[in-house]
């Protein structure tokens, strides 16, 4: 998963590598041109929520390779240290990720679709599953 950060830097987090969940952080910097690998996150996740709010970078939740995980952590950029923060309120994987009133929500979205094609939208549901303290 990726995020921008204000600074215009990409960061992206974790993967699946065809083998494994990979803990690795990677940033790109448009400026340069160059990718360049930071400290890995202390989990390996894959389909985890990324985002950067406030000058640190958010992973939350994902699949370690055995099972969906409610963990999240925080990457700070100056020190080049991920620290463990509170966990989900439980496990998800594959989900979105955005900032409501100054707190990260990890949310998931099921659309439904009507037949024949092409699909038309019907209806949707969100569930806020993770708020920031």
């Amino acid at each position: 998963m990726f995020t921008f950060f204000e600074t215009g830097k990409v960061y992206i987090c974790g993967g699946f590598n065809g083998t494994e969940c990979l803990n690795s952080t990677e940033t790109y910097d448009p400026e340069s041109n160059q990718w360049t690998l930071v400290s890995p996150m202390n989990n390996s996740r894959s389909g985890l929520g990324v985002i950067a709010y406030k000058g640190d970078v958010y992973a939350l939740g994902g699949f370690n390779g055995i099972a969906r995980m409610c963990s999240a952590e925080r990457y700070c950029p100056k020190s080049n240290k991920w620290r463990t923060i509170a966990d989900m309120g439980g496990p998800r994987s594959n989900f979105a990720v955005e900032v409501i009133n100054n707190r990260n929500r990890a949310t998931g979205v099921s659309i439904f679709f009507t037949p024949p094609p092409p699909p038309k939208i019907t209806g949707v549901i969100t569930r806020s599953l993770y708020t920031t303290p």
